[in-house]
């Protein structure tokens, strides 16, 4: 009855209106998508199924393998859609042209609307099966190589006061390998707080190394 009543609420929106199937569907990748990123957080790749991820939607089974017709198709679009969901907010949506950064502003930035999001451990968990070189591999890292690139273009095209050059690809992998050693940390300090200790920690050293003369690669 619960699947049905979710499944039956999902064909009405705001105001009664009644969806297009369009809509319908991309309401239902969504629950599915966002569903399938929670239960990646919770219990880990390796204990995930089908039955759980419906039941955590709140859709069928039918409904489920309706939009994805096997675990992978569905993993690999939970994780795109949480690429596409970063690139939605801030650093991602600052304009180049008009606005000025510091370093510890996109330090800031980054651990709030990304690092410190519980569903980046689901992006962790898929890392991981990732390494496997098999269809679900080979699939992911294609998707992880493409945010790489899209992330990497955008933020070192962004103005720095503090660092006149911008940031170079080492500079910043090396800053984005530090918060996801921060991330995987506090989820085993009882601390809620110890990962932001850590990061405005990081941010500060970051700051006081700051070398405006810094060049970007070529």
């Amino acid at each position: 009855m619960i699947e049905k009543s979710a499944e039956m609420d999902g064909r009405a929106g705001k105001k009664g209106k009644r969806q297009t199937q369009a809509e319908r569907s991309s309401n239902t990748q969504a629950k599915i998508c966002n569903a399938t990123l929670e239960a990646l957080a919770e219990v880990g790749y390796h204990c995930i199924t089908t039955a759980f991820i419906a039941k955590k939607a709140k859709v069928s089974r039918g409904a489920l393998t309706h939009q994805y017709a096997s675990r992978n198709d569905l993993l690999v679009a939970a994780l795109q859609r949480l690429h596409n969901d970063w690139s939605q907010v801030r650093p991602f949506t600052a304009n180049p042209t008009t606005e000025e950064y510091t370093v510890a502003q996109l330090i800031t930035e980054l651990w709030e609307n990304l690092f410190s999001d519980k569903r980046y451990i689901a992006s962790l968990e898929l890392m991981v099966a990732a390494r496997l070189d098999n269809d679900l591999g080979i699939r992911l890292r294609d998707e992880m190589s493409r945010w790489v690139n899209v992330r990497d273009e955008f933020l070192r095209s962004l103005n720095f006061t503090d660092r006149k050059m911008g940031l170079n690809v080492q500079h910043l992998h090396l800053m984005m390998s530090t918060m996801r050693g921060v991330a995987l940390y506090q989820l085993f300090d009882r601390d809620v707080q110890a990962g932001q200790k850590l990061i405005e920690l990081y941010s500060s050293l970051v700051e006081s190394r700051v070398d405006p003369a810094d060049t970007k690669e070529e």
